[in-house]
């Protein structure tokens, strides 16, 4: 059996008529109601509210496969003492099924067991970042006192993964190859398509815990160049966005607020031991912690790139 936890997070549409509508029909449809909180308040009043053995997450926006449950569970039982249960997902930009490709699976077998010292290289095949791929063992939530970071709108279910894979008996990952769960993209209303005001805060948390869990648990140095890859990565799309899109300050104190990001020893210290393909006009200009000169690195990178093309270009007419 199994029970639906609906969290009305303060949603001002009519979507709570139909939610209520199916609670009077189905008893195992559950209502908490609360203020607005946020993606983290509400999943973390549904682990605080759930009864059941397992937790799963299905955002508002995405949908699930009608045997998505029992897959997991199935796992579950086959797998007893493997905390770490995953599957595969697809994405759309609609709510039109598509079909799922084989080339997208990592194995033709429906189970394979895939390990925690592979984090990064999991990373790389974003089936590490989400919470809703997964199934979490509710007493080792409670025990552990593990939630989301209320606030943080983009990232906490990294963090959260993190915290929990950390507590997990079996560093062991039961991966099912199917893609039970189906992310909706829709850009102009998903968190994740979203400027956020505290991206920089969230930014630091993210690559704080990653670098942290990265060598607590001892992965190896290939994993580690990877995960200081990933820090790069996102701060290098934390600077630019704050810049472009944090219209809620001047441009001034956006550039001051890259600066702090720039000379900070977290930037420093991912940027020597990060071995992304970095152009080395940008590594001088990060060096200067001056962020107009990263701006006007990226002018002369693409003139640079322009005059080539076109000398390319003249070459091949020849």
């Amino acid at each position: 059996s199994y029970e639906i936890v609906v969290v009305n997070d303060g949603t001002k549409d009519n979507s709570m008529d139909i939610v209520d509508r199916y609670a009077r029909k189905y008893d195992f449809i559950r209502i908490i109601n609360q203020e607005n909180k946020g993606i983290s308040g509400a999943r973390n009043a549904g682990i605080l509210n759930a009864d059941g053995e397992y937790i799963a997450f299905v955002d508002s926006d995405d949908y699930i496969r009608n045997d998505y449950l029992e897959v997991f569970l199935n796992a579950a039982e086959t797998y007893p003492e493997h905390d770490n249960i995953w599957c595969s997902y697809q994405k759309t930009g609609s709510y039109k099924i598509i079909d799922y490709s084989p080339a997208d699976a990592l194995s033709s077998e429906l189970y394979t067991i895939l390990n925690r010292n592979m984090y990064m290289t999991l990373a790389e095949k974003y089936i590490t970042q989400p919470c809703w791929n997964k199934l979490y063992r509710r007493d080792i939530l409670i025990e552990n006192n593990i939630l989301m970071k209320e606030g943080m709108n983009l990232g906490e279910d990294i963090v959260f993964g993190m915290q929990y894979l950390d507590c997990a008996k079996n560093t062991e990952i039961i991966y099912i190859d199917k893609p039970l769960y189906v992310y909706v993209c829709a850009p102009k209303q998903s968190l994740t398509h979203i400027f956020h005001i505290n991206r920089a805060d969230f930014t630091y948390t993210i690559n704080n815990n990653l670098i942290s869990y990265a060598y607590k648990w001892k992965l190896d140095e290939e994993e580690v160049i990877k995960a200081y890859n990933s820090s790069y990565y996102r701060f290098e799309s934390t600077m630019r966005g704050i810049v472009e899109y944090d219209f809620t300050i001047s441009k001034s104190e956006r550039i001051k607020n890259c600066h702090k990001i720039l000379r900070s020893p977290e930037f420093k210290t991912t940027l020597k031991k990060c071995n992304c393909k970095i152009n080395i006009l940008h590594k001088l200009a990060y060096k200067t912690g001056f962020y107009p000169f990263v701006m006007f690195s990226d002018i002369l990178i693409s003139k640079l790139y322009k005059l080539k093309h076109k000398r390319n270009n003249k070459q091949s007419q020849l």
